[in-house]
């Protein structure tokens, strides 16, 4: 009868051990939670002009978008560019524009700033297609 005791608590004891080991090992080999910390708001507008819109017409746009730059305080800074052919994009867009904020606030005011309503108003008007993607930029803590 003893031996069937001591086996038992062998037994419980290796188990007890072995699930030990077990939930050790699996928290240990648990990915570590990133966290990421807001580094500001980035606003990116792709743009593709109507056909026929002049080159002179999209120097105008380019510069009226590098003076938002400077006449709205919340505006941290404004990039511009042409499309390239280094790569094979899977949209036919011209140019790009980019807007970036400090925070979600800056952004927010921009946002009612008629100086940013005056411009897009003369943008639309010579935009085929004009796609618009507003995101958080993040960074490793």
């Amino acid at each position: 009868m003893k031996k069937q005791s001591r086996f038992s608590t062998n037994k419980t004891l290796a188990l007890t051990i072995f699930f030990m080991l077990f939930s050790i090992m699996a928290w240990a080999g648990k990915p570590k939670k990133t966290e990421f910390k807001v580094k500001g708001i980035q606003q990116v507008l792709l743009i593709k002009f109507k056909k026929g819109t002049s080159d002179s017409t999209i120097q105008q746009i380019a510069v009226q978008a590098f003076n938002l730059g400077k006449k709205a305080r919340t505006l941290k800074s404004v990039e511009w560019g042409k499309k390239t052919q280094l790569s094979d994009d899977t949209k036919d867009y011209d140019y790009c524009l980019t807007f970036n904020f400090s925070n979600e606030t800056n952004f927010e005011i921009f946002n009612q700033n008629p100086i940013k309503m005056e411009f897009m108003g003369k943008l639309y008007p010579v935009s085929a297609e004009l796609l618009k993607f507003t995101y958080k930029v993040e960074k490793d803590k």
